[in-house]
């Protein structure tokens, strides 16, 4: 018969988890709102970058309407106390620009995610200013 201390530990690690993943989700929008935020006329990607070796890396991107990145937010980590940091060497870069530049960078796939959704929404732009 299973103990019943190691049900109830069990249990409680599964509530911690829980606990502890509903936190980082609520951080991840709290900090995606933010950036929504500061967009007026620009354009937010976000970039995820999936590896079974490596951590995870999630980037949030906020570029001007022609394209000069304002904000960028980089997360990297394998647990829930991941924290995004500001990604200062990219600020003021034109995504044009960007990935001959970026190809050394450990953060480099979840980069080039976050500028194609950005130039997707900047294609939709024009198309439909033009129709």
């Amino acid at each position: 018969m299973i103990d019943l201390r190691l049900v109830f530990v069990i249990i409680a690690l599964l509530m911690v988890n829980l606990a502890t993943s509903m936190s980082h989700a609520s951080y991840y929008r709290k900090t995606l709102r933010s950036m929504m935020a500061q967009k007026q006329e620009g354009f937010l990607g976000v970039g995820m970058a999936n590896s079974k070796l490596k951590a995870r890396m999630i980037t949030l991107m906020l570029a001007d309407k022609d394209g000069v990145i304002a904000d960028c937010q980089v997360m990297t980590g394998l647990t829930v106390f991941a924290k995004f940091k500001t990604c200062q060497e990219l600020i003021g870069c034109s995504i044009q620009d960007l990935p001959a530049e970026m190809q050394k960078r450990k953060y480099r796939a979840s980069v080039e995610e976050a500028i194609k959704l950005i130039q997707l929404e900047m294609d939709n732009k024009k198309s439909e200013g033009t129709t």
